[in-house]
């Protein structure tokens, strides 16, 4: 992976930084595709209870990649096109929902 970097602290801990400092994170295809990797890869560790999402330089993320836009690569395989397609590639169906920081914060989903 190049647009990803996983570091391990703890086992338990995992670091997952977007690594496109250059452009502020900001999200290519090819990024999102392998942060969906990653994803995958922590949660196959039995280990890992913890995952820190952080960027690689001044910026966490500064949002879609606009000039990335028209090149969806494999993850695009299938999907509709249009403005839509970024969405539909983004979801992660079958995984389950994130343990909120704050139990009380669970009362608040829609």
């Amino acid at each position: 992976m190049e647009t990803i970097v996983i570091e391990y602290p703890r086992p338990e801990v995992a670091i997952l930084r977007l690594n496109r400092p250059d452009c502020l994170n900001a999200l290519s295809w090819r990024l999102v595709s392998e942060l969906h990797a990653a994803l995958d890869e922590i949660n196959a560790n039995n280990r890992c209870r913890v995952v820190v999402l952080t960027g690689a330089g001044r910026a966490f993320c500064a949002g879609l990649d606009l000039r990335d836009q028209g090149n969806p690569g494999e993850i695009g395989t299938g999907l509709p096109p249009g403005p839509q397609a970024g969405l539909i590639a983004q979801n992660h169906d079958g995984q389950p929902d994130p343990a909120p920081a704050y139990p009380a914060a669970a009362d608040c989903r829609d």
